[in-house]
């Protein structure tokens, strides 16, 4: 009786020493766990504030600009604007040719004098070249997306009416959309979505395209106007300031 009493306070002695064991080892777990879990939180919050700062920053210098650069920024838009209608202006004739004329009506005797008689020599009559000075005035406030978008549209509507004049001289008329520069031009400014339209050759494609050029660079004038651009802009500079500190740190280690 003695020996069985004394088996079981044995195993009872053993079993509590392992569940306090146990339960010495849990508790060790899930503080380790506790503490990373905590740490990669403390982590995590701080790389949100950084992030918040910089964001707040960036917005902010929209707002504390001096009111002489926010007029200059938006006299530089509208004096863009206003010269690319005037070079459109210039070249209005090629573009209602292709805009009504279909591709098998463009050998028409008729059609040629009506339409093409006097399409005028775009680097002769000085636009092209005013709406470049201009833009290049303007361009340290309407930043570098506007000025090379403002340039590639520039030079689409220089090219198609020298194009057409070209091959007037020539004796044929070709449709626009058979030059791969034109192309190539309107593929840089045109998001992806909508280089579709450039397959289409029916007489108002060249509207639809000159409407979505111009969509495209107004969509950059209203961030401009309204500071997101630069608060944007300056944001990502931000970042690449600080990867560029991070990287320069390791290289010292």
């Amino acid at each position: 009786m003695l020996n069985w009493i004394q088996e079981n306070i044995a195993v009872a002695v053993v079993t509590g020493f392992l569940l306090t064991l146990a339960s010495f080892v849990f508790n060790i777990f899930q503080s380790i766990v506790s503490y990373k879990q905590n740490k990669r939180l403390e982590e995590v919050k701080n790389s949100l504030m950084k992030e918040q700062t910089k964001l707040n920053s960036a917005l902010s210098t929209f707002s504390t600009e001096s009111q002489a650069t926010i007029e200059k920024r938006l006299n530089g838009l509208e004096n863009s604007w206003e010269y690319m209608f005037k070079l459109k202006g210039e070249v209005m004739e090629v573009i209602s040719f292709y805009g009504l004329i279909a591709p098998h009506e463009y050998d028409y005797e008729d059609v040629r004098e009506k339409f093409l008689s006097n399409i005028p020599t775009i680097d002769q009559n000085g636009i092209l070249k005013t709406a470049s000075e201009q833009l290049n005035k303007d361009r340290i406030y309407l930043g570098e997306e506007f000025y090379v978008l403002c340039r590639t549209y520039h030079s689409f509507l220089g090219r198609l009416a020298f194009k057409t004049k070209s091959n007037l001289e020539e004796g044929v008329v070709k449709a626009w959309t058979e030059d791969n520069h034109l192309l190539s031009m309107l593929g840089f400014i045109l998001s992806n979505e909508k280089k579709v339209i450039l397959r289409d050759v029916n007489p108002m494609s060249i509207y639809t395209v000159l409407d979505q050029c111009e969509t495209e660079i107004l969509s950059i004038g209203r961030k401009i106007i309204s500071g997101e651009k630069t608060a944007l802009d300056n944001y990502e500079i931000l970042k690449r300031y600080e990867e560029n500190v991070g990287i320069n740190k390791r290289d010292a280690v």
